[in-house]
C-alpha cells in the first residue's frame, strides 16, 4: 500500500542500510528526509509481502529476528496472550488464576478480558524465559482446546534463507525468546543475544552484526546490555525509543519510530510529524 501510495519513493530519501551505517560511522549529514526502514520480530508476512515490496521497488530493509519460534507454529507470546484473553470464543465464565505469585481473576466479559491481557502484558514481559513459561502454562491450562493462528507464525528455516539471499533484506538479530533484557541477569542476556546471532548465522551463512533489543525502550537494556553488545561484534544496535537519527547519534542504541498499520493519509500525516 505504501509502496504503492509512491510516499517513500517520492516524498522521502530511502537508505540502504550500508548508506545508513556509512552516515553514522563518518558522522557525515544524513540526506534530508532520509529513511531507513526496518522490521522487528521475524513473522512470515516479512517474507511473504514484505520482501516482494522492497525488491520490485529496489528498497531495502534491515529485519530483526527473534530465532525462538523459527520453524514452529507458535505464536509470539505477546500474541498467544491476546489469542488466548481475547480472541477465542470458548472463555471460562469465571477465570481465578495466580501468576508469579499474584491472584489475577476475570470474567468472560470482553472489558474485564481486555483488562486481565492489559495486567499481565508489563507482568510477562519482565520474566526471564523459563520463568515466563512456567506462568504462561497456568494461563493455557484454561484453554486447552485453542488453536493456534497461522497468520502469526514466524518465519520458517527455508524463509529465512530465503530472505538472506535476497539485495533487499540485511539480517539482524533480536534475541531468541524476546525477553526484556535488562530484567534478566548478566549471562542470561549474553545467551539471549548469541544464541540468536548464531542461530541466523547457522541458517544463512551470512555474518551478523546487527541486533535490536526487544521492545526497545530505555527500560529494556541497560549498560550490561550495550557491553554484550560490543563483545559479541555487534557494530548497530537499534532502540525503539521514539527519535530522528542523526549523524552523531549512538550507534549502539539509535532511535527509531515505530509505524502501525496505517491508512495512507495518516502514514503521510505522521511521517511529517517525525521530522519536525
Amino acid at each position: 500500500m505504501l509502496f504503492r501510495s509512491g510516499i517513500l519513493k517520492n516524498e522521502f530519501h530511502l537508505l540502504t542500510v550500508d548508506a545508513f551505517k556509512t552516515h553514522l560511522r563518518s558522522g557525515e549529514k544524513f540526506p534530508d528526509r532520509s529513511v531507513l526502514i526496518t522490521f522487528d520480530d521475524g513473522y512470515a508476512d516479512n517474507h511473504e509481502f514484505a520482501v516482494p515490496l522492497l525488491e520490485s521497488n529496489q528498497a531495502q530493509a534491515l529485519f530483526y529476528i527473534c530465532t525462538g519460534n523459527l520453524g514452529s507454529a507458535r505464536e509470539f507470546w505477546w500474541d498467544e496472550l491476546e489469542n488466548l484473553l481475547l480472541c477465542t470464543s470458548d472463555f471460562p465464565p469465571a477465570l481465578l488464576m495466580e501468576i508469579n505469585r499474584k491472584n489475577y481473576s476475570c470474567s468472560d466479559d470482553i472489558n474485564s478480558r481486555k483488562k486481565l491481557y492489559n495486567e499481565l502484558l508489563p507482568v510477562l514481559r519482565r520474566m526471564d524465559f523459563v520463568t515466563r513459561e512456567n506462568n504462561f502454562n497456568v494461563i493455557r491450562s484454561f484453554f486447552p482446546g485453542a488453536l493456534r493462528r497461522a497468520g502469526h507464525r514466524s518465519v520458517t528455516e527455508d524463509e529465512l534463507g530465503s530472505m538472506a539471499r535476497s539485495p533487499s533484506v540485511v539480517l539482524g538479530a533480536h534475541t531468541v525468546n524476546h525477553c526484556s533484557l535488562a530484567a534478566l541477569k548478566s549471562d542470561e542476556q549474553k545467551i539471549e543475544i548469541q544464541k540468536s546471532v548464531l542461530a541466523i548465522e547457522k541458517i544463512t551463512h551470512v555474518k551478523v552484526t546487527d541486533f535490536s533489543f526487544p521492545f526497545g525502550t530505555d527500560r529494556d537494556f541497560d549498560d550490561t546490555t550495550l557491553e554484550i553488545c560490543r563483545e559479541l561484534g555487534m557494530e548497530f544496535v537499534a532502540a525503539n525509543i521514539p527519535g530522528c537519527v542523526h549523524a552523531k547519534s549512538n550507534a549502539y542504541a539509535f532511535h527509531r519510530f515505530l509505524v502501525r498499520d496505517w491508512d495512507v493519509p495518516e502514514f503521510r500525516k505522521n511521517m511529517q510529524s517525525f521530522f519536525k
